[in-house]
């Protein structure tokens, strides 16, 4: 029954994907799946995790921007999807991204949307009721506005700014979101800038409500650093920023006794039993060089050092000081790992941001390697392999990416940058 209601809500969302701009009522979409309004829209919400008209007009609303984005006039666009007027749409739109559509246009890229595909998302969307409901858990009334990433334009799917001040982070599992709150704290009492989670009126710091869990944290004074600002005018000094930013969180992290992340993860195995053969499957690179390439890894990544990493220090995790250092925050996928995975993943994930302008990159890796290198010596073993895991984390990104439709412009990305790395004589396998 419940693999009937899904793919019954599934095939609705498809349908409504291509509707956008008819007025179909509930009662009418009910009565098309065989159920009553009352029934249909408490199934819906269950389900996609938001009330049906709300998510039609978030629907609408990404239509339109992407639309207005192209070319299209504000009113013609807010007209073709359901909006009666110019005030109305500018409301909703408001309400949603805390900006006007131009604003969002002239702050981020725009994306063409994709149909949600319920069995690809992580998280369930959350509705406007939720956010505020576990927002009051702490006592506060507070605006809530979306969190957009700038280099992919994507909205933050588990997190929304609490006025100026404060992120409120809804989690799926206890476990990352107890691991978040314990180093986050911990990061802080070593004097590293992290976003400091409040405890509630009893002294607790996770709220659990309806199968979530949130939590509320003081965001650290600063702003996401941009990929194209880090290698558009001096890469390698930001790039040193970065790699002496990352090897001060890995100290900071190996201090902690006993240390919260605890998941162990095998890189030459997920490249070798994963990721290899997925590149193979594609026929992205040449046979030849992908054996070349496991030869390598196999011969030296079992001897690089290994240490609890952050796992996924994309520009957007970054956070720019005004002092001139570099916080981090979202540690959701913090993890036990080869210590050069962080430094190089930073440097891959600037490059997929901006691979437009992607001929300062080198300087930018560089720059990383360099900056954690002057604080916390490298070894020689560590910098013969870091093209060799710079490389392999394209290849993980490519098999992760491979069948999920939302992300289909990451993959594509990521495999022309998979191909142009290859090329470069400072990427050749040792």
């Amino acid at each position: 029954m419940e693999n009937n209601a899904v793919e019954c809500i599934q095939k609705l969302l498809h349908e409504m994907e291509n509707t956008l701009c008819a007025d179909i009522s509930l009662e009418e979409w009910a009565g098309q799946y065989g159920y009553s309004p009352w029934h249909f829209a408490r199934l819906f919400q269950r389900i996609v995790g938001m009330p049906l008209m709300q998510y039609r007009t978030r629907r609408r609303l990404m239509h339109a921007l992407y639309a207005i984005s192209c070319g299209e006039s504000i009113i013609d666009a807010a007209l073709r999807y359901g909006f009666d007027t110019h005030a109305g749409f500018f409301k909703a739109f408001q309400q949603a991204y805390g900006c006007s559509p131009s604003e969002y246009i002239r702050r981020y890229r725009v994306i063409a949307p994709s149909a949600l595909i319920l069995k690809e998302e992580k998280y369930p969307m959350i509705s406007n009721v939720q956010w505020k409901q576990a927002l009051s858990h702490w006592g506060m009334d507070l605006p809530l506005s979306p969190i957009i990433f700038p280099g992919s334009g994507r909205m933050h799917e588990a997190c929304k700014k609490a006025g100026n001040e404060y992120l409120l982070k809804a989690y799926t599992d206890f476990a990352p979101c107890k691991m978040q709150v314990d180093l986050a704290m911990a990061l802080d009492a070593q004097g590293l800038p992290a976003a400091i989670p409040l405890p509630d009126a009893q002294g607790e710091y996770i709220f659990e409500c309806k199968g979530l869990y949130f939590v509320l944290s003081r965001a650290i004074p600063g702003e996401p650093l941009q990929a194209r600002n880090l290698i558009a005018s001096h890469p390698l000094s930001s790039g040193q920023a970065v790699g002496s930013a990352l090897h001060y969180l890995h100290q900071a992290l190996d201090r902690m006794d006993p240390c919260p992340v605890v998941d162990q993860q095998d890189l030459l195995s997920a490249l070798k039993n994963w990721a290899l053969p997925k590149v193979r499957k594609h026929q992205i690179v040449d046979p030849a060089w992908l054996l070349q390439y496991e030869e390598a890894i196999t011969a030296l990544l079992p001897h690089l050092p290994r240490g609890p990493i952050h796992r996924d220090p994309n520009p957007s995790n970054l956070i720019g000081i005004a002092d001139g250092r570099i916080g981090f925050i979202d540690f959701d996928l913090a993890e036990n790992n080869i210590r050069l995975y962080d430094p190089c993943y930073a440097a891959t994930a600037v490059l997929s941001e901006c691979f437009d302008e992607k001929e300062c990159w080198l300087s930018f890796f560089q720059g990383i390697l360099l900056g954690y290198d002057a604080v916390h010596p490298l070894t020689n073993q560590e910098k013969q392999a870091a093209p060799l895991i710079a490389l392999g984390i394209e290849m993980i990104c490519i098999a992760a990416f491979e069948d999920v439709q939302k992300y289909q412009d990451i993959f594509d990305t990521n495999v022309r940058m998979l191909q142009w790395l290859i090329d470069l004589p400072d990427m050749q396998l040792p």
